[in-house]
């Protein structure tokens, strides 16, 4: 499993600028299909039930209280986690935006 990174989250809250939570945002392939098509989540059991291989992960780093729902705190994760992998160069978009793996061959150049 490849590390893609460590992402540091600081919000200023009542408590002050802890930064003593991780989340691990997983990188899996193969979720709605057998195509090579990438999702991003944080259930290692949910990829394992359906069969997907988990590829990598990205470790965001951030406060243990952080302002907001939890889906918006979530929404925020991946699309940090996101930006990371696509930084990567492992992965090719599509015309609609759907991430695929480069083959092995495609990441070694």
């Amino acid at each position: 499993m490849k590390n893609y990174g460590t992402i540091r989250i600081s919000q200023n809250t009542a408590i002050g600028k802890d930064q003593s939570a991780k989340t691990k945002i997983y990188v899996a392939k193969n979720v709605e299909s057998s195509n090579g098509d990438i999702d991003l989540g944080k259930s290692i059991e949910f990829y394992n039930e359906i069969g997907s291989e988990i590829i990598g992960y990205v470790t965001i780093i951030h406060p243990q209280i952080m302002w907001g729902s939890f889906s918006e705190v979530y929404t925020r994760f991946v699309h940090f986690a996101l930006e990371k992998i696509i930084d990567s160069g492992d992965f090719v978009e599509n015309d609609y935006g759907i991430l695929f793996l480069k083959s092995e061959e495609e990441r070694k150049k």
